[in-house]
């Protein structure tokens, strides 16, 4: 399958009005995910994704908060995952959403899905089975793309 570059979408007029006037929005498409960076203000990054990866947002949000040091370390991880002869399974736990990281995939969850005594109630009502907000999955390729559009949109 042949991958897409990433493509830099200009906003009109109409919609540059909706933004804040200290915002800036970078729009990149991935492989399969897509996403958007936008400056609500100097030190304030916010992140957002298609409906099936909001999960990812929401962890980048709460969890990286535009922070180099998790975003190198979590690119140290996934070069261990290229690298590694067998692959490797690594979770990152986070206060809100931890990362599950293997050779070929990236699974991004809420913590509270863990919880022992959530489970059942979380089995029991179909809605909430597989829950947007809570949990999503992608490529680690896709992953990697999306934290190193991250990093680069942070160091602009």
């Amino acid at each position: 399958m042949r991958q897409q570059p990433a493509v830099a979408v200009h906003l009109s007029a109409s919609n540059l009005k909706r933004l804040s006037e200290h915002s800036l929005l970078f729009l990149l498409r991935g492989h399969k995910m897509e996403f958007q960076f936008y400056r609500i203000d100097r030190n304030t990054i916010n992140v957002s994704c298609s409906m099936e990866h909001e999960a990812v947002a929401r962890w980048a949000n709460s969890e990286i908060r535009g922070d180099l040091n998790k975003i190198t370390e979590l690119m140290a991880v996934i070069k261990a995952c290229h690298s590694a002869p067998y692959g490797i399974d690594k979770i990152i736990p986070g206060k809100e959403f931890s990362v599950h990281i293997n050779h070929d995939e990236v699974m991004v969850k809420a913590n509270i899905l863990f919880s022992e005594e959530n489970s059942d109630e979380i089995l029991e009502d179909d809605l909430q089975f597989y829950d947007e907000e809570n949990m999503a999955i992608c490529g680690l390729e896709d992953f990697e793309h999306f934290l190193s559009a991250y990093q680069q949109f942070i160091k602009e």
